[in-house]
Formats: C-alpha cells, sequence, structure tokens
C-alpha cells in the first residue's frame, strides 16, 4: 500500500468515527483534544488494514467481507484504544418509546456490549460506503 492511498484511507476512516461519534448517544470518549484524537488515530489506523486482513485469510474481497472485518476491527480498536485513554468506552442507553400511530416501539435499554457492537457495525458501514464510492 502506498502512502497517498493509505492518508486517503486514512482521512476517510478518521471522518468517519468522528461521524459515528457524534451519531452515538452511548460513546463515552476523552473530552481531552490530545487523547481524543489520539484515540480517534488509532481507530483509523486500524481501519486501514481492513484490506490487508482480508488478503491475509484468502477471503473474496466484497461489501459483505469489508463490512464483517471493519466492524471487527473498530471493536478491536475501540478495546486497545481502551488502554491508551482512560475514558474511552460505551454506556447504557435507554431510548424512550416512540408512537407513530401505526408503529409503536416500546421504551428499551442498550447493553454496552451492545452499544458498542452498533458503533462498530456504523463506523464500518460509513467506512464501506466511502470505498464503495471511491472504487466507481
Amino acid at each position: 500500500m502506498d502512502l497517498k492511498k493509505f492518508l486517503k484511507q486514512f482521512i476517510v476512516a478518521f471522518l468517519c468515527v468522528n461521524t459515528a461519534i457524534a451519531l452515538s448517544s452511548a460513546a463515552r470518549f476523552p473530552a481531552d483534544l490530545v487523547y481524543y484524537l489520539l484515540v480517534i488515530s488509532v481507530i483509523s489506523i486500524i481501519i486501514t488494514f481492513t484490506g490487508n486482513l482480508i488478503k491475509f485469510f484468502t477471503i473474496p474481497e466484497n461489501s459483505g467481507t469489508r463490512l464483517v472485518a471493519g466492524t471487527l476491527l473498530v471493536i478491536i480498536g475501540v478495546l486497545i484504544s481502551g488502554y491508551i485513554a482512560n475514558n474511552v468506552g460505551f454506556s447504557v442507553s435507554t431510548f424512550e418509546s416512540l408512537d407513530l400511530g401505526l408503529f409503536v416501539l416500546k421504551k428499551f435499554t442498550i447493553s454496552e456490549t451492545a452499544a458498542m457492537i452498533i458503533f462498530s457495525v456504523l463506523t464500518a458501514a460509513l467506512v464501506e460506503i466511502f470505498y464503495a464510492i471511491d472504487k466507481k
């Protein structure tokens, strides 16, 4: 992987991780800017190796395998980032009931593990969307 391609993938991953953090109400990341940038950079660097991981395991590379591998790498990145900064993690999130007339959604709670999985899938999906657009 050449430097230009790596930097482009890193910047895309960095922006996607920031977007996923902004959309996630259960994500806890450091308030200090230096630690925040370090944690996001670690997760982004790990995400950029998704294609190399798929090639290493000789799995056909398509959107589904990139999504699964990206999700696993984001989970690993979040767990590694927990050792870098103390404030990295997820909290229990409660969603209030929603009544749309025909469809009623009752109040429910998402655990820390489920919040981390949802965050990882969201991040990997955002990265995969940008990679798919870039290939065209």
